[in-house]
C-alpha cells in the first residue's frame, strides 16, 4: 500500500453491514486500508490493539456492549472514530456537539466520503485532544451546563463548556460564538448546523440570526417580538416567529 494510506477497522455486529461498508470503503475511499472487521466490542479491542488503526468505524448499538463501551475502554486513545447508527437520537446529538461525524444506515457514499475526509483532516492536523473522550464526558456530565462543545478553528479547534457560551450569532455562512470572558470565536459553519445540537444543552433560537444560552438570560423586555438582555449586557432581538417558543422555554406559556 502507498505510504499515504491510513489503516481502518469496522466494528458492527451485523455481517451485512460490515460487508457493505467494507465494499464502499475499498471502492470509494482509496485513502483507507481496511485492516480488519469485528462483530463485537471484545473482538474489536483485540483487533485494534493488534493493527493500531488510524480510524475506527463504530456501530453504536450492539449486544452486550455498545460502541460507547469500546471508547470508554480506550479512554484517551487517539484514533479517530466515525459512528455508524440506524437510530439513537440522544447519541447523535452528543456526537454533533463533540464534532465527531456519524453515518446513518443505509450508508450514503457521499456522506461516507465526507466523513472520511473530515477524519483524515484531523489525523493530519495531529490534534492532541481525543474527540471521543469529549463525547464520553458529554454523555456522563451531571448536567447540560457541564457538557463541552468543540469549536473548529482555522488552526485546529477549541473546547468550551456549554455554560461558558453566552450566545451564538449568525454571520452569513459563519457563526460567532460569544463567550463569558468577552472573547468571540468565528466558526465556519452556519447557525442552523448548531441549532439541533445546542438546544438539548439549554439554548434557544430567538431570531433568524440569534441563539441564546438560557442560563445567561438576565432580562426580557416586551415588544412586538421583544429584546433579551444577556448577562454580559448585550441585547438580542427576539423575532415574532420565535417569541412564543422562547417564552415557553423560559417557563411562560404566553407573553
Amino acid at each position: 500500500m502507498a505510504t499515504d494510506t491510513y489503516g481502518c477497522v469496522i466494528v458492527d455486529d451485523e455481517l451485512a453491514s460490515r460487508e457493505v461498508l467494507d465494499g464502499f470503503i475499498r471502492k470509494y475511499c482509496p485513502q483507507l486500508e481496511v485492516k480488519g472487521k469485528a462483530a463485537s466490542v471484545d473482538e474489536a479491542t483485540a483487533l485494534i490493539d493488534r493493527v493500531n488503526p488510524a480510524l475506527v468505524f463504530l456501530d453504536i448499538e450492539m449486544p452486550f456492549k455498545s460502541g460507547f463501551d469500546l471508547l470508554e475502554h480506550y479512554g484517551s486513545r487517539t484514533f479517530q472514530v466515525i459512528f455508524v447508527t440506524a437510530y439513537s437520537d440522544h447519541a447523535i446529538n452528543a456526537i454533533h456537539v463533540s464534532a465527531v461525524d456519524y453515518l446513518l444506515k443505509p450508508v450514503s457514499i457521499d456522506h461516507l466520503q465526507s466523513a472520511v475526509n473530515k477524519a483524515l483532516d484531523r489525523i493530519n492536523e495531529r490534534d492532541s485532544l481525543d474527540h471521543a473522550r469529549v463525547l464520553l464526558e458529554n454523555l456522563h456530565a451531571s448536567n447540560h451546563a457541564d457538557q463541552r462543545v468543540v469549536l473548529p478553528l482555522l488552526d485546529g479547534f477549541e473546547v468550551v463548556r456549554a455554560r461558558d457560551i453566552i450566545r451564538c450569532e449568525a454571520d452569513d455562512n459563519f457563526t460567532q460564538f460569544l463567550l463569558h470572558n468577552g472573547e468571540r470565536r468565528m466558526i465556519c459553519r452556519p447557525l442552523k448546523f448548531y441549532e439541533q445540537a445546542l438546544q438539548p444543552l439549554g439554548f434557544a433560537r430567538v431570531h433568524r440570526a440569534h441563539m441564546v444560552n438560557l442560563m445567561h438570560v438576565q432580562r426580557y423586555r416586551k415588544g412586538k417580538g421583544g429584546v433579551v438582555v444577556m448577562t454580559d449586557g448585550s441585547e438580542v432581538p427576539v423575532s415574532e416567529a420565535h417569541k412564543n417558543s422562547f417564552l415557553v422555554s423560559m417557563g411562560f406559556d404566553r407573553s
